[in-house]
């Protein structure tokens, strides 16, 4: 990953843990455009249900045309392609997840006619604390895979995510929720400092494994998917202080 690249990804990366409104979370879309082209995008919240397909909790419209999110919502629930990505979560590109799985013919159809003629589809599965993994879609203006945009959307959907769960699924967070310990506290300032696990059992004086469990008591508190965001969220929250 080129200099650019990882300093704009920072960028969107901090609008996550900042984000707190729609239109906020929408920006963080046309941020995502200066790092790699596409036309079209939505979000949804959602889970499979295997009598209905997908339930879907919270669909954000980004940039869609709105007669296609209408015509196309049905397809969304009942769509090969959205029940199981809504049991993996994994990257798929459309045409090849179409060859795959199938997809209805009047979907593609409407997807063409909208300009949507390939993409790609990625999300996270649920937080700790939210019941719901969300799906994001991306159309793109070329029609073969692109490994560095690929790269990009591996590192930013899960901060994409979190940021959606607070948002839309009753999940926002304020310092009183949240109480950490005084050894907590020490291991996030320790983070911020890019002091390693073994470093910190050294410095604290407890072994490895018990400085890991402590790591991941603080990011499940904090709804963090990584160290990094953890003591992003800290810091936000008024928990720690930059040292």
């Amino acid at each position: 990953m080129c200099h650019a690249d990882a300093l704009a990804l920072l960028e969107i990366i901090d609008g996550c843990v900042r984000c707190k409104a729609e239109e906020e979370f929408r920006r963080l879309f046309w941020k995502l455009q200066g790092l790699f082209p596409f036309e079209h995008a939505c979000a949804v919240l959602g889970r499979r249900d295997d009598r209905c397909g997908v339930i879907v909790e919270h669909f954000l419209n980004v940039s869609c045309g709105e007669r296609f999110v209408r015509e196309a919502g049905d397809y969304l629930q009942r769509s090969a392609l959205s029940r199981e990505h809504f049991t993996s979560y994994r990257l798929k590109f459309w045409s090849e997840a179409r060859r795959r799985l199938g997809q209805p013919r009047e979907l593609v159809s409407l997807a063409v006619d909208f300009g949507m003629r390939d993409g790609y589809t990625i999300g996270s599965g649920p937080l700790p604390a939210a019941p719901h993994g969300s799906m994001f879609c991306l159309s793109v203006p070329t029609v073969r895979r692109d490994e560095r945009t690929e790269t990009l959307l591996e590192l930013v959907v899960p901060h994409l995510h979190f940021a959606f769960c607070r948002l839309f699924d009753g999940h926002r967070r304020d310092a009183g929720g949240v109480a950490l310990s005084t050894v907590e506290k020490d291991i996030l300032q320790l983070i911020m400092q890019g002091k390693s696990s073994w470093d910190m059992s050294v410095i604290i004086g407890i072994s490895e494994r018990t400085v890991n469990y402590h790591v991941y008591k603080v990011m499940e508190k904090l709804e963090a998917i990584n160290r990094p965001q953890a003591v992003a969220v800290a810091l936000r929250l008024g928990l720690i202080e930059l040292s």
